[in-house]
């Protein structure tokens, strides 16, 4: 009788330069080697706030390239084109302008089954002159790239300042809680790094 030729155990490596598993058979390691990833996604504001009459609070999708951030070229005001006569005398060639920009990273929590810390990647505007009051403006953000080197597209964000609106800029801080020991207290906002 002629010896059958033995069937090879099925393979327990897969990946880069090994055996591809048996069919059916169970694989407990993958080797994957020259893999790159690349980020295509151009950064975006993805909401923002009026804190004050001079002040624009603005959140990024992603982290953003922070010097590009600093340029204050990146930050136009402009009237509304769609306020029609509503500009409240604003003359055109007084349109506030930006003076300085603060950076925001804050931690906000983590991924659902993961160690992956979710950032929110955030920015504050101070602007001068202030806003008028019941003046639509439109804040035109441009030029910015993110850490991969991808371009925005220009967003148009509408904005009105309302002096009666509640803001979340202001944040009052007590020392002393004693019923009959004098008290202290502190008004202020946190407006990023500048």
């Amino acid at each position: 009788r002629r010896a059958s030729p033995r069937r090879p155990e099925p393979s327990r490596r897969c990946g880069s330069g090994r055996a591809a598993p048996a069919l059916g058979a169970r694989c407990d390691r993958w080797f994957l080697d020259d893999v790159t990833v690349l980020d295509l996604t151009p950064p975006h504001v993805v909401s923002f706030r009026l804190l004050s009459d001079s002040l624009l609070f603005l959140t990024f999708n992603e982290p953003y390239d922070m010097a590009q951030l600093r340029d204050l070229s990146n930050f136009q005001v402009v009237l509304d084109p769609d306020a029609g006569n509503t500009t409240g005398g604003q003359d055109p060639g007084e349109l506030p302008a930006a003076q300085e920009v603060g950076l925001l990273v804050r931690f906000e929590g983590f991924s659902l089954g993961s160690s992956s810390a979710n950032d929110s990647f955030s920015c504050h505007v101070r602007f001068a002159p202030p806003l008028r009051a019941g003046v639509r403006y439109a804040v035109e953000v441009s030029g910015l790239c993110d850490e991969s080197g991808n371009a925005m597209r220009p967003q148009r964000l509408p904005v009105t300042f309302d002096p009666d609106a509640e803001t979340v800029l202001v944040k009052v801080n007590q020392q002393g809680y004693l019923p009959d020991s004098p008290k202290v207290g502190y008004v202020g906002g946190y407006l990023g790094d500048h």
